[in-house]
């Protein structure tokens, strides 16, 4: 009401402009956080059980390719989820191990742009934190990191070799 701004329910015409239509508004939109609420109660639990299991939610990182039942292109369609190193992935494994011997990001990059892998120094400074890399599912979801269903570009040697570079 101060900025002088009104909501108007398209297929209803309710708008905030009366306090009666304000009430009602505002009633749909507590029924509806209500119902979402109650909607993920029933979905964590269970996002959280597939994440113990293994499993990896979300977008597959670079270097991956993801499969399972619920990926949009149909070529990747697949029973159970799996997730594999692509070709940029096997172009990773040769940045992880130039990381862990010490080299600089700029030259790994120049290094990746050779064999045509463009990648910004935001994301491959992001992608020497994750563990996901080392084959470790580490979501805010789960109480402790979890070992994936999925083969590690890095050893886990070589991910803490670079983690003690980047400390």
């Amino acid at each position: 009401h101060q900025n002088h701004v009104h909501l108007i329910e398209v297929n209803s015409g309710i708008s905030t402009e009366t306090q009666e239509g304000e009430y009602q508004i505002l009633k749909k939109l507590l029924r509806t956080r209500k119902e979402n609420l109650e909607r993920m109660e029933h979905t964590l639990p269970g996002m959280k059980t597939f994440l113990e299991d293994g499993n990896y939610l979300g977008r597959a990182p670079l270097g991956y390719t993801l499969k399972g039942t619920r990926v949009a292109e149909f070529s990747r369609r697949s029973e159970r989820q799996q997730i594999e190193i692509n070709e940029d992935g096997k172009l990773l494994k040769k940045a992880w191990l130039m990381k862990a011997n010490g080299e600089k990001d700029y030259i790994i990059q120049q290094e990746m742009a050779k064999y045509g892998l463009n990648i910004s120094k935001q994301k491959l400074s992001a992608m020497w934190r994750k563990a996901t890399y080392c084959g470790i599912s580490t979501n805010k979801l789960l109480d402790k990191p979890v070992q994936g269903n999925w083969k590690p570009i890095v050893s886990i040697a070589n991910f803490k070799k670079v983690q003690a570079i980047l400390d």
